[in-house]
């Protein structure tokens, strides 16, 4: 049926579409193909879904304007936190921006030390459906003595939902966690997108009088909640052999039931996962 369909109603059902449905759809249908190939129609589905973001792009004055290739690298649903998000104090000694290869954005963010702990950023046209956050992060050995740290998302729609999560006063001091390698961090608990494509907010923060240091970010995510690795705490491995490998035997699971064997609650639950880099998806590297 859908080579019957008119040119212009295909435009208007692929403006609702994300860029990976859309693609599919493009296999059944040789005329929506052709179309794709057209940058004017992903500068349309752009500016139905990420409208901030065409704004932006139109004035970018002697910039090509390359939408597929923009329009594709947002419907990722992840940002950079070096280059996307904003970070209260990102200056020395307090923060550092790096250029890093080791970053599919080439840019991380270190925390050096600092009080006011404030990084936040908006993920544009999240369509509708249930997410888990996932962080790439890199913590090292300065972090021990961080105090609890709050990660937060919120949905920035009416009657939009915000969901928070404090770290366990330990898990600074994790053997799981103090790898000094990158580890993929998988938040417990959900957040719903029930609009067709919303705005989504994600923050990790804490603004106290007391000193955080240790932490490398990457990139953040909004993971479908089908695809999370578990349904509670999750932290995944890229390295091989990441520092303090020697005790993995001693997992987040393994450490959190003998501190409460006693709570049933889902949201607790943690476990450590080693991902060998060839299995990983390549966007991460």
């Amino acid at each position: 049926m859908l080579h019957t369909i008119a040119r212009e109603v295909l435009y208007i059902i692929c403006s609702y579409l994300s860029g990976k449905d859309t693609i599919n759809l493009a296999k059944c249908n040789h005329a929506l193909q052709v179309a794709l190939e057209d940058e004017y129609v992903w500068a349309q589905m752009t500016k139905t879904r990420f409208p901030k973001l065409y704004k932006e792009t139109l004035l970018l004055d002697d910039v090509p304007h390359h939408w597929r290739k923009l329009y594709m690298e947002n419907d990722q649903l992840r940002m950079s936190v070096a280059k996307q998000m904003a970070i209260t104090h990102v200056r020395l000694p307090y923060w550092q921006r790096l250029e890093s290869k080791e970053s599919m954005y080439e840019a991380t963010a270190r925390l050096h030390s600092v009080c006011w702990f404030d990084v936040n950023g908006i993920l544009q046209g999240v369509p509708q459906g249930s997410y888990r956050v996932q962080w790439r992060m890199r913590v090292s050995l300065s972090a021990r003595w961080n105090e609890p740290l709050d990660f937060t998302v919120s949905v920035m729609e009416a009657n939009g939902l915000t969901h928070a999560y404090t770290t366990p006063d330990d898990f600074y001091i994790r053997e799981d966690i103090l790898t000094n390698t990158w580890i993929l961090v998988t938040l417990p608990g959900e957040i719903h997108v029930k609009d067709w494509f919303s705005n989504v907010r994600v923050s990790h923060e804490k603004k106290t009088n007391h000193w955080k240091s240790g932490i490398e970010l990457d990139w953040v995510k909004l993971l479908p909640s089908h695809e999370a690795p578990s349904r509670g705490l999750t932290v995944e491995y890229e390295s091989r052999y990441p520092f303090y490998w020697r005790h993995r035997s001693r997992s987040l699971r393994d450490l959190s039931l003998a501190s409460s064997s006693a709570s049933d609650d889902p949201i607790e639950e943690y476990s450590s996962v080693f991902n060998d880099p060839s299995l990983l998806e390549p966007s991460l590297y």
